[in-house]
């Protein structure tokens, strides 16, 4: 099996094994590779992909089978959960109060797993083979992508970037850029996602990656008749000003979300605001998003312990989505999806196409 194709059924299979009335779903294969399937309304990625992660490093270091291969009891574990806290509240907040029996039906519920039997009468039937149908074409429509840009493959990682004195979000945003721009022929709006964390019950805000400064960083490197010196220049301004705009956004400084709560509000009193619904309108082609890795305690230094981590559909019909993570100063894994329907989209192609960017990039800070 490769990372791609664990990825495509993990995410969607064939349309009806992923329950997305659940917060997320644990996915084991025969061959003893395991994934998660996150339904994202409850949190963000950063919240699951920290929760996987002490899973697994939890059951490498700890002997989590006996002798038989069976499972040891919790109580026996070397390394116990953490300790549940809560966190701090604000001035005149106050804790909901628990539900009484809650702890112990959740206990009794997940103890004992029963199979649910359903009743279903032929008009249902009827509707939910038409559901299979619709979302078994879904599935097959995307095309998702998963590799890594890897310094024994011929690449770099993070570790090059801090040592041309480029912050590395900027420098990988600053790539899906020049590879949008090959691809397409143009720029088009670009999300990515911000953590406001900072915040009580803070979830994301948008950086919109697309700048004066990047699309001038586009352009001088894409021409051939530019200078070393001028591309080094532009790739500085351009980075300069996604730090700052993504500083802005994880701060609270962002734009998108208050649009959206002013949308809402507008909705709810009954008022057509033209100008919340064009800005709405205009959709997100190349939607991305980095996914932090190592945020538990343990400090292992095993490359067979690192995740490829995990990445979604685009959220345009005609777009890309990409996610990233940088594992360490040397790789940066890529997961790049498309819909194979739409004629100006290709997940391989766009992966080539950031290759090739990273490639472009490291030629111009190299003498």
């Amino acid at each position: 099996s490769t990372w791609t194709e664990i990825g495509s059924l993990t995410l969607h299979g064939n349309g009806n094994t992923r329950w997305c009335d659940k917060s997320f779903n644990v996915v084991v294969y025969a061959n003893g590779e395991a994934a998660v399937h996150a339904e994202h309304s409850w949190a963000d990625a950063p919240v699951i992909a920290h929760a996987w992660e002490w899973v697994l490093l939890t059951e490498y270091l700890s002997p989590t089978y006996d002798k038989e291969g069976n499972c040891v009891r919790p109580e026996a574990l070397a390394i116990k959960p953490p300790p549940q806290k809560s966190p701090p509240l604000g001035p005149g907040l106050t804790r909901k109060p628990s539900i009484p029996g809650k702890s112990k039906l959740l206990a009794d519920g997940l103890t004992v797993p029963s199979k649910l039997e359903w009743s279903l009468w032929p008009d249902l039937t009827d509707m939910i083979m038409e559901a299979a149908k619709e979302t078994a074409t879904l599935s097959s429509d995307l095309e998702l992508v998963i590799d890594v840009y890897h310094q024994d493959k011929g690449g770099y990682g993070k570790g090059f970037m801090k040592k041309m004195r480029c912050g590395p979000d900027a420098w990988i945003q600053l790539a899906l850029q020049l590879a949008y721009y090959r691809d397409q022929g143009a720029l088009h709006l670009t999300y990515e996602s911000a953590a406001v964390r900072l915040f009580n019950e803070g979830r994301t805000e948008t950086i919109r990656a697309v700048t004066s400064e990047s699309k001038a960083a586009v352009l001088t490197i894409a021409d051939a008749r530019a200078s070393k010196e001028d591309k080094r220049a532009a790739v500085k301004r351009s980075a300069l000003r996604h730090q700052a705009v993504s500083r802005d956004a994880g701060s609270g400084k962002g734009v998108d979300r208050h649009l959206f709560a002013l949308y809402v509000a507008a909705q709810g009193v009954g008022v057509e605001a033209k100008f919340l619904k064009d800005f709405l309108g205009l959709g997100y082609k190349l939607s991305t998003s980095q996914i932090p890795q190592r945020q538990t305690e343990f400090k292992i230094d095993n490359d067979r312990l690192l995740s490829p981590s995990g990445g979604f559909g685009p959220v345009a019909d005609d777009g890309y989505g990409v996610s990233y993570m940088m594992a360490d100063d040397k790789r940066t894994f890529f997961h790049v999806s498309s819909k194979r329907s739409k004629t100006n989209t290709d997940s391989q192609r766009f992966k080539k196409a950031i290759w090739q960017a990273l490639d472009d990039l490291r030629e111009v800070f190299t003498d």
